[in-house]
């Protein structure tokens, strides 16, 4: 297993110079511009600049006033979350992780698009679909037996309009206006 991999950003802001470093396994990995112009200023005094072992960063540039380290946080795609989510939900309700395919995928990227086309943004999408997964247990059995992405795909609009019709019971609706003001103070005539 390849050890894990950790990057930062020095910022030299009397040069105006850029540098992505690279740790892994805790070690030095690699370094890269990423903005500005490298002399041969630079280039002898690097060795200066980078600290061989990563536990030695914040010591290392508090001798370096006119320099920042920051670290590179990545964030997760849409498509992990969605992932994610998908893999939590199915670990649950199967007990057993999902097997995931190329055509799996191709149906999770059709899923997000859609469920984006319908919210207009992305975490309306993916809250969208954490709320269809969470309500999954209030489709009708048919449905629930269905859990492959392939078939959410294929049948998204039905299974939204269930949670929405189900949500939106008669019966239960009936029962809240029956509860209202306006229902207890009315008599017939």
């Amino acid at each position: 297993m390849t050890p894990k991999t950790t990057q930062y950003h020095i910022i030299s802001h009397k040069t105006d110079v850029t540098l992505k470093l690279s740790y892994r396994g805790g070690s030095f990995f690699r370094i890269e511009r990423v903005k500005g112009k490298i002399t041969e200023l630079h280039i002898k005094h690097l060795g200066k600049l980078i600290p061989l072992n990563e536990s030695d960063l914040q010591a290392h540039y508090a001798s370096f006033p006119d320099v920042t380290l920051k670290p590179l946080v990545k964030e997760k795609s849409q498509f992990s979350k969605f992932n994610d989510a998908w893999f939590l939900f199915y670990q649950n309700y199967a007990g057993i992780p999902p097997k995931f395919t190329g055509t799996d995928a191709n149906h999770l990227k059709q899923i997000i698009a859609y469920l984006t086309q319908i919210e207009g943004s992305e975490s309306g999408a993916l809250d969208l679909w954490f709320v269809l997964l969470h309500n999954w247990k209030n489709l009708g059995e048919f449905h629930q037996k269905n859990t492959d992405l392939k078939y959410i795909n294929s049948s998204l609009n039905k299974i939204l309009n269930e949670l929405k019709t189900r949500n939106n019971d008669p019966a239960d609706a009936f029962k809240n206006a029956m509860q209202s003001d306006s229902a207890r103070n009315f008599k017939f005539k």
